[in-house]
């Protein structure tokens, strides 16, 4: 079976199985080679999936990464939205 973003989408869907996905896309990431289109598309849905299971700082690190690929990436407004809800949710964090 050939690996495709559509094709783990459609499995996570049917399974919910986080984990599995992850390893596919990370599977995917290996084999993109060159094609960085296709890299920062892994990329971001693998952040998403990250985002979604609670894996927060894998799933900026990911953003981080598709925006190294395209400074225009929608990685950037997801980005922006994981630090706008830590910001929200971490208010002691800027009170040492």
């Amino acid at each position: 079976m050939t690996l495709s973003i559509e094709k783990i989408k459609q499995a996570y869907e049917a399974s919910g199985d986080a984990v599995t996905a992850i390893e596919a896309y990370g599977q995917l990431l290996v084999t993109a080679g060159d094609d960085p289109a296709l890299s920062e598309g892994i990329l971001v849905e693998r952040g998403m999936l990250h985002w979604r299971a609670g894996h927060r700082a894998e799933a900026i690190n990911d953003y981080n990464a598709a925006i190294r690929l395209n400074p225009h990436s929608q990685a950037v407004q997801l980005r922006e939205s994981a630090y706008a809800i830590l910001d929200f949710y971490n208010k002691d964090l800027y009170n040492p």
